[in-house]
């Protein structure tokens, strides 16, 4: 009775790591097929939020250009 309690719990751990192991695979495949990279998404994440700034900068500056003309060059109510 103990040896054959014995060897269902090595057939157990056995089954056991050969799950993880496939379970390992399929995530690895998935990941490949997905074709999504977090490192690629996260550059070209950094990359836009520094054109929207640059872009908020030229909105701010063409604002002030604006407000100089209309309001500095007597041009203003």
């Amino acid at each position: 009775m103990i040896s054959a309690l014995g060897a269902n719990v090595q057939q157990t751990q056995n089954a056991n790591q050969s799950q993880g192991t496939v379970m390992t695979s399929l995530t690895s495949q998935r990941a490949s097929l997905s074709g999504v990279s977090l490192d690629e998404q996260m550059t070209m994440l950094v990359q836009f939020q520094h054109s929207y700034e640059a872009s908020a900068r030229v909105v701010t500056t063409i604002d002030s250009i604006l407000d100089t003309i209309l309001n500095h060059m007597g041009l203003g109510n």
